[in-house]
């Protein structure tokens, strides 16, 4: 049954409207906030720590190095490429997925900004609505 909030989730069961809220994930510390129209859940934006590649090219030799955040913006303007996301100690490539901040609705993953980026992604109420078809069912036998 269509709602005006995305956050309420309605449906019929033996002639009885059944509504159920949906819940957000709690918001993630550090993290920017960005509410999506048509879903119940925000998006959120968060920094992450990044390891970076920097590649200089003289005319004998390459050499490629692995720096912290804060010291390639300084020195090699523009010719840093992040490589990826070290995020709670563990390091994920641009696009991986971040288990440890994801959950049954949110997908984060490993953004090539800085940035883990993090998804609403579609619940399923399926276990609350067994339960509570289940309660419905126990009272009308009564």
């Amino acid at each position: 049954i269509p709602r005006d909030d995305p956050c309420d989730f309605c449906f019929c069961f033996r002639s009885d409207i059944i509504c159920l809220q949906q819940s957000c994930p709690p918001p993630i510390p550090r993290c920017h906030e960005e509410p999506i129209r048509g879903f119940c859940c925000p998006r959120y934006e968060c920094p992450v720590s990044m390891a970076t590649a920097v590649n200089i090219t003289t005319t004998t030799t390459t050499t490629t190095t692995t720096l912290p955040p804060h010291f390639f913006s300084h020195a090699y303007k523009g010719r840093a490429t992040r490589q990826g996301c070290q995020i709670q100690g563990k390091d994920y490539q641009v696009g991986d997925n971040v288990p440890s901040a994801s959950g049954p609705c949110l997908q984060c993953r490993c953004g090539g900004d800085g940035q883990m980026k993090c998804e609403p992604k579609p619940c399923s109420p399926e276990p609350m609505i067994r339960k509570m078809i289940a309660e419905v069912e126990s009272r009308r036998k009564r």
